[in-house]
Formats: structure tokens, sequence, C-alpha cells
């Protein structure tokens, strides 16, 4: 989630260049960084329904997104070797929402467009068709398959229906 490893693998080649006593910093940094990527995980809870798809994490201060199937235009998912993954989600033009609100449950790099994403899911196949699946029950014919982006197993675009795009 915070690229811990990276960190972990950078802290003996500061050891080396800059000596013991930063070295012991990292390792102050490298802890802290562990707990919050931990306290993260704890609070943050993920919520589908047939409406709509609800984030709720924060871990002094709880935020949540609500977002409704219709402003979701792409469900991806990318699939770990063990199943688990993360789920992100392209939303429709618009009123964006701000990359350091959703920070870190959102997808890295994509800051002119930020992604809502579902971190660390288990059976992330599963997770991400539910989304598509709630909008095919309500709206038949509204989903369409696209192809996947790189890295990415699954996607899916929710198209708008006959009556939505025709402004009824």
């Amino acid at each position: 989630m915070l690229h811990i490893r990276w960190v972990a693998l950078y802290l003996p080649v500061q050891t080396l260049v800059a000596g013991v006593p930063l070295f012991v910093l990292g390792l102050a940094v490298l802890a802290a960084c562990a707990g919050f990527a931990w306290a993260c995980a704890r609070t943050a809870r993920y919520t589908i329904t047939n409406e709509r798809c609800m984030l709720s994490f924060g871990i002094a201060l709880t935020a949540t997104l609500s977002m409704p199937l219709r402003r979701i235009a792409i469900v991806s998912v990318a699939l770990r070797g063990d199943g688990t993954g993360d789920v992100p989600m392209a939303l429709k033009p618009g009123r964006a929402v701000a990359f350091l609100k959703l920070w870190p449950h959102v997808r890295p790099w994509q800051f002119r467009q930020p992604q809502p994403m579902l971190r660390g899911i288990e059976d992330a196949a599963h997770v991400a068709a539910l989304p598509s699946q709630a909008v095919e029950a309500v709206s038949p014919g509204r989903l369409t398959a696209i192809p996947a982006h790189p890295g990415v197993a699954l996607a899916a675009s929710l198209a708008p229906t006959t009556s939505a795009a025709a402004g009824g």
C-alpha cells in the first residue's frame, strides 16, 4: 500500500551514505509507515449495494464517499497471484473527487481524474463484478465489456441507459 518494501530496501543504502544515526531514524520512519498502513487497512470499510458503492475510511476522522452506480464509468481489477487485488473505479466526467481526500484509497498516479479504489480485497475478481451485476440487474443492457488495461485482469464499462442518454 505504501511501498514499504522499497523503503526497506533503501535503508541499507542510506546507512552506507549517511551512517548509523540516519539508519535508526529510517527504521523509525519504516515502523511509522507500517503502523499507518495497518491502521488504514483496519479502519477502511467498503460497501456495495444495488444502487451505490460506499467507501468509509479514516483513522482519527472518518470520511465516507458514496458513489451512485450511475456515476461509475469503468470498474477494473488488478489481481495479485494469491487472488487478492485492487478494484479501481473510474468515474464519469463531472464533479471530481479530490485525490488527497481519497488517499490512500485512490488509484496511484491518477491526479487529473482521481479514481476511487477498493484496496487489498480478497477475491477481488468477484468483488469487481458486483457493481456490474447490480447495474445489469437494475438496467439490463447497460453493461458493455471493454478491453482490460495493461496489468488489469478485468474491466467493464457502465454505459448510460438509452433513456438516460436521451435525457429521460
